[in-house]
């Protein structure tokens, strides 16, 4: 491969800035602190300093849980990782999910310079670093990046071996384990599976690899998903509910509607007319080059395939804007030279070189508007100004170390809380239930200290006359014993931020 040239260079540490930039710009605040990434952020903390992969429900226990975790041990043990050098804590936590990003944002561009060239490979990743969901989604502590980065990193390494080099062993080992990694690190990652056979067989008929070199590929596959059986499941868990999990998340009860309802919302929302748009572009292209006997790589047509597995998916389960990310993702990245193809295939009459310049600026619009909006004009500029994380980290300083506290669907709020003496619960979809059980521990008064999110609805029937409400962040409140009269007790008694 030639050299990048200046411009090229000045462009790839342009847009590497802007990821680093943005990655950081109030990385605490913006998104809010959710759910997911609380619960993941305290198995990290947990495996840090005390070895164990589990969550706490009771005070000095650790208990490993293998259903409604989504994302797997490719964020879980290098979160841990970064923990053992950085310490715990959410700024912690995101600012390795940036580098996750950076990660990312690098192997896609030695992917597509190998298969388009540096230009095109430039073009998806200045579009792609001025999309404001990338920023959202990506530095949350959630699975998605690093699904995307494996998935990414098998993509190069099976390009690589299909050079033809002395090192193609080498290369199609890394593939695999990459592959591998893909699958293990969130719990959509295993629709890759099909996908990988599919795209195994489209290499064997063109030739691509020998017998011995999908035996290569199937081992060091087989590697890291064996680790994550071992690592995900413990020998006293359900087969039975394990497979009910997984084959049903979102615990819907009648999925008939759930699929039209979120078919109607594929095709309604902004999120997803913006992901059909880059696809329609994606997909136009490729037929464009098909017929002008081009042939597509067998990298892009497995990461076309992927991308569509994940969209039939979302008509199975319960609806998040998050779920379109990794689609909307990898649809940026293959939508530069697609693009490319059919404006040169447009009839009109224009030199090829105007047509080219008239493309850059096409992108060079596409970035700016992009910016735009992720500095001023996107659901990630709104959060700029959430000091949500800033207020309850203060409340929960006032707090002695030795309270007693209940965390009720809100594992997002543990991490900020500096004391090891807290229950917990889960009560998720109604179905998924797990922690100490609530009542009795209401009853008896053995709390000082209650941080209370969306109670289920048998929990909605437990009196809480023992204890009064001392404060109110968004839609978590927070009750202490009516006896208790501790300073701290009294604060933070506003409505704040999105919690």
């Amino acid at each position: 491969m030639t050299l990048l040239t200046f411009r090229q260079n000045i462009v790839a540490a342009s847009i590497l800035f802007t990821i680093m930039f943005f990655g950081f710009f109030h990385i605490t605040e913006s998104p809010a602190f959710s759910f997911d990434e609380g619960w993941a952020i305290q198995v990290a903390t947990n495996l840090s300093q005390k070895g164990i992969d589990g969550l706490q429900f009771v005070p000095g226990v650790i208990e490993h849980v293998s259903i409604l975790t989504s994302a797997g041990y490719p964020l879980m043990y290098a979160e841990a990782l970064w923990f053992k050098v950085f310490g715990p804590g959410l700024l912690q936590a995101r600012a390795m999910m940036v580098v996750y990003m950076l990660a990312f944002a690098i192997v896609s561009f030695l992917l597509l310079r190998r298969l388009y060239g540096a230009t095109f490979a430039l073009s998806s990743l200045a579009v792609l670093a001025t999309f404001p969901t990338f920023y959202y989604f990506g530095r949350s502590v959630l699975g998605e990046i690093p699904l995307l980065f494996f998935l990414v990193c098998f993509l190069l390494f099976l390009h690589l071996a299909g050079e033809g080099s002395d090192k193609k062993r080498l290369w199609l080992f890394l593939a695999g384990t990459s592959a591998g990694l893909c699958v293990a690190a969130k719990t959509m990652g295993l629709a890759f599976i099909p996908v990988l056979v599919v795209g195994i067989f489209l290499a064997r008929r063109r030739g691509l690899v020998s017998w011995g070199d999908i035996g290569i590929l199937a081992v060091s596959v087989s590697l890291p998903v064996g680790v994550w059986l071992v690592v995900n499941f413990q020998p006293g868990d359900s087969l039975a509910s394990i497979l009910h999990y997984y084959s049903n998340p979102s615990a819907l009860t009648d999925r008939t509607a759930t699929f039209w309802l979120n078919l109607q919302k594929l095709f309604t929302n902004i999120g997803p007319l913006f992901m059909w748009s880059l696809m329609a572009a994606w997909i136009l292209g490729l037929i464009v080059r098909m017929r002008a006997k081009m042939q597509i790589s067998i990298e892009e047509l497995v990461a076309l395939l992927f991308a569509g597995g994940l969209i039939f998916s979302l008509l199975f389960r319960y609806y998040d804007a998050r779920y379109l990310f990794p689609i909307q993702t990898l649809a940026i990245l293959f939508f530069s030279y697609s693009l490319y193809a059919l404006w040169m295939a447009f009839p009109v009459d224009i030199e090829a070189t105007r047509k080219t310049k008239i493309f850059i600026l096409g992108i060079c619009m596409l970035s700016a508007a992009g910016l735009y909006q992720v500095a001023f004009r996107s659901h990630l500029a709104d959060s700029y100004d959430n000091h949500a994380v800033a207020d309850m980290t203060a409340y929960f300083a006032t707090i002695p170390d030795s309270t007693s506290v209940f965390f009720y669907n809100v594992p997002q709020l543990v991490p900020l809380f500096r004391g090891n003496e807290y229950y917990q619960r889960f009560a998720v979809f109604e179905s998924w239930v797990l922690g100490s059980a609530f009542a009795p521990i209401i009853a008896a008064g053995d709390v000082d200290l209650l941080v209370l999110g969306a109670l289920s609805k048998e929990d909605q029937k437990v009196s809480l006359r023992e204890y009064v409400q001392v404060a109110q962040f968004g839609e978590v409140s927070v009750f202490k014993k009516r006896r208790d009269n501790n300073s701290w007790a009294g604060r933070g008694n506003a409505v704040r931020g999105p919690f």
